[in-house]
């Protein structure tokens, strides 16, 4: 996502700090947002737009273990979605 350099990935909580400094300006309406649900997001939507699971970890940084728990999620709303298309 973000890099100090080519080689480089810039450390979770440098994003954090300048995620929370980007937060501030947007107002108390963007207070409830944090860093750690959009993660999560990205995780859960990475999947379901056809990502691998080696692809998601480079995204985030997250060990395989999480990214196989969120990859379930994301597998059961995709399969969700397809039945209730099935039934129109």
């Amino acid at each position: 996502m973000l890099a100090k350099s080519l080689t480089q990935p810039l450390g979770y909580h440098a994003v954090e700090k300048a995620f929370r400094a980007w937060r501030k300006d947007l107002g108390p309406n963007a207070k409830q947002s944090v860093l750690h649900g959009l993660r999560k997001l990205a995780i859960v939507r990475l999947p379901e737009a056809g990502c691998s699971d080696a692809e998601i970890q480079a995204v985030t940084n997250q060990r395989a273990e999480m990214v196989a728990y969120y990859r379930k999620r994301a597998d059961r709303r995709m399969l969700s979605k397809a039945a209730q298309t099935c039934r129109f």
